[in-house]
């Protein structure tokens, strides 16, 4: 794991604030500093052609696991379906005529940690989105999540990326609903209380993405 690799900038004081003494020796995954915690997703695959029988293998082979972080999935859903930036190779032209796709789940709420190893550090020892001043709580990296949030829904849709949001299971608060229901594309939110309904709901987006055929 990358976090056994991680070592804290700055010892603490008195009040439990970074300090200006450097601790070079101290491994911050170790336990001595507690509360950090890693967790890696599967490796995400970049756009191919699947037998349905091997895109079954990596979906069932999918991990789950930490905590939620609604704007990690969405940046790398989008990177991946943009027809510009670091995938712009992988994908059509901006200039063809063709449809994008790009389905986001969740089945919960905005959940971070102070202590959580993040693409971005250690949260509250690197503070890279936050004052470097303040020690940052999770109420403000959960706002600063959902802030994110927000902004890469309209940027994922500016990309003229039809965006499918579906919330799944009883964990999604009506709150959180709401911001996703404003993420998806017009009429392209859908909520899945269960595995049945679920399923239908996916039948439902293969459908309507499959009968969409192009003209001269």
């Amino acid at each position: 794991s990358l976090a056994g690799a991680v070592r804290a900038r700055y010892s603490l004081d008195g009040n439990g604030q970074p300090s200006n003494s450097r601790t070079v020796d101290n491994v911050l995954y170790n336990g001595s500093m507690g509360g950090i915690s890693d967790s890696c997703p599967t490796l995400s695959k970049l756009h191919q052609v699947w037998a349905p029988s091997s895109f079954k293998s990596y979906v069932n082979g999918l991990s789950t696991g930490g905590n939620t972080y609604h704007d990690i999935g969405l940046i790398w859903g989008g990177r991946l379906a943009s027809p510009r930036g670091m995938f712009a190779s992988l994908t059509a032209p901006a200039d063809k005529q063709i449809e994008r796709h790009m389905i986001f789940m969740t089945d919960g709420d905005t959940v971070t940690s102070t202590g959580n190893y993040t693409p971005y550090g250690l949260n509250w020892w690197d503070r890279r989105q936050t004052d470097p001043n303040v020690a940052p709580t999770t109420s403000l990296l959960d706002a600063n999540v959902d802030a994110r949030t927000n902004a890469l829904c309209t940027a994922i849709k500016n990309e003229n990326i039809t965006l499918w949001v579906v919330s799944f299971g009883a964990g999604v608060s009506s709150e959180t609903n709401q911001r996703l229901a404003a993420c998806a594309s017009p009429g392209k939110f859908m909520l899945a209380a269960n595995s049945a309904q679920l399923l239908s709901e996916f039948k439902g987006m293969a459908s309507a993405i499959s009968s969409l055929r192009l003209t001269n």
